[in-house]
């Protein structure tokens, strides 16, 4: 159905309103400051917010849209999950809306733009054509990146959503805002790798678990289901759906292509097909080996992390992972590993495992280590209450790879250093990481 001018505007105008009501809860995120900076910038570039499904970035635009707006801008919001819209395209959105080529006073926030025939090709003609300012949130987006900036000349600023780090979780619970003793953050420690940072779960973590665990694991499903199955035209993704799963499950192992093959029941062929858009899609971190040689770590299986704790117990079928060793190691690791790509990311670091090459004369393996320039950091993670039987090896590898600094993450109930080695509680390295590889 094709509608007239106004009707799209009287649309869209009516998600302008619900999208202002909605951003009036208020929650300061990190990441909100990155949009806002973005927008500001006021220029002929879209701004692209992507990341997991549910992830809060429908949030995030409607927030911006109302801390942007002020007298002279106009600011309009856009669902294009709304049935109403039917065939309408960004374009027709823009031209209802009145908005000239090169207009300043004009901010139009779109969501869910996959809904749009061939967005992506439309996306990148309107930004060429410098159509008023976009800034779109589409967890479609995330597997789509790279090709929106060549087509766009470049022209497109890309921002990743992440689920809420265990800092984000803390501030929410007001934790950070209050002294606490170390039994409320080991509890709140223990809720955070049970439920995680899915702003979907956490709200669920006391009143309904089991259904905080559910809308964690239909996401994976949609994520396959709604993202990528129709991206690659896939007729049956149960398949790329099951490897999804156990991707999230078995979080931290190191993956090879036979076992991808094994695990999903397909050829190695249609596993390459599907490995890039599942990578893209947010839901996973891949980890290579450290090598001097950057090249020669593709030949090390990589290691695979989920993008969120909760994940990994919402697809693990127990009613208690934390009293699992293996789960419990999963969860840990899985938590600092995050924590680690956002400081990475923040940071310009590379973050990668260590694990020495078969002709190689150093000893022990390391489960990160971060590099900036010349300097380098090591982290080991274990679910033990003592670093005992790592610090030693630790010390030892540091001192080998001339690190600047190592640290033991571990359920121990205080910060110590032993041997030049950093021992941190794991609540205390998820609130703060930055201090704790000073």
């Amino acid at each position: 159905m094709i509608l007239s001018d106004w009707e799209i505007r009287a649309v869209v105008s009516q998600h302008t309103a619900r999208a202002k009501a909605h951003a009036a809860i208020a929650f300061d995120r990190p990441v909100l400051g990155e949009v806002l900076a973005a927008c500001e910038l006021n220029d002929s570039r879209a701004v692209v917010v992507h990341g997991p499904r549910r992830v809060g970035k429908t949030w995030l635009i409607q927030s911006a849209m109302v801390r942007v707006g002020h007298a002279g801008l106009a600011t309009w919001y856009c669902d294009f999950t709304d049935p109403r819209l039917g065939e309408t395209t960004m374009r027709a959105v823009i031209d209802a809306l009145g908005i000239e080529p090169g207009d300043r006073s004009h901010r139009l926030f779109l969501d869910e733009i996959h809904f749009v025939e061939d967005w992506a090709r439309e996306l990148a003609a309107l930004v060429n054509e410098d159509r008023a300012q976009l800034i779109i949130a589409d967890s479609a987006a995330s597997m789509l990146q790279h090709g929106l900036a060549v087509a766009a000349l470049d022209r497109i600023v890309t921002i990743t959503v992440a689920p809420l780090g265990f800092s984000e979780v803390a501030s929410l619970a007001g934790a950070a805002d209050a002294p606490r003793s170390l039994h409320a953050w080991t509890e709140l420690q223990d809720r955070y790798l049970i439920f995680g940072g899915f702003p979907i779960a956490a709200p669920l973590a006391r009143s309904d678990p089991y259904e905080a665990h559910r809308l964690l694991r239909h996401m994976v499903q949609q994520t396959v289901d709604k993202d990528i199955g129709p991206l690659l035209g896939l007729r049956n993704p149960q398949d790329l759906a099951t490897l999804a799963l156990a991707l999230v499950s078995r979080s931290r192992d190191q993956w090879s292509w036979k076992r991808f093959e094994e695990t999903a029941g397909v050829s190695g062929p249609t596993v390459k097909k599907w490995w890039r858009p599942l990578q893209r899609s947010g839901l996973l971190h891949v980890l290579r080996a450290h090598r001097s040689d950057p090249s020669a770590s593709h030949r090390v299986s990589p290691k695979v992390y989920a993008c969120d704790p909760g994940l990994v117990a919402a697809c693990t079928p127990t009613t208690d992972w934390l009293a699992d060793t293996t789960i419990r190691g999963r969860l840990f690791e899985t938590a600092v590993a995050n924590a680690l790509v956002r400081m990475a990311q923040r940071l310009n670091m590379t973050l990668s495992f260590y694990q020495p090459s078969k002709n190689s004369k150093k000893q022990g393996e390391c489960d990160f280590l971060l590099k900036r320039g010349d300097d380098k950091w090591l982290v080991e993670v274990t679910a033990s209450d003592s670093a005992s039987g790592k610090v030693g090896t630790l010390a030892k590898l540091r001192h080998e790879l001339n690190a600047k600094g190592a640290v033991v993450v571990c359920d121990a109930g205080r910060s110590s250093r032993q041997h030049g080695v950093r021992v941190e509680p794991l609540w205390r390295f998820l609130s703060d990481p930055d201090e704790a590889l000073r």
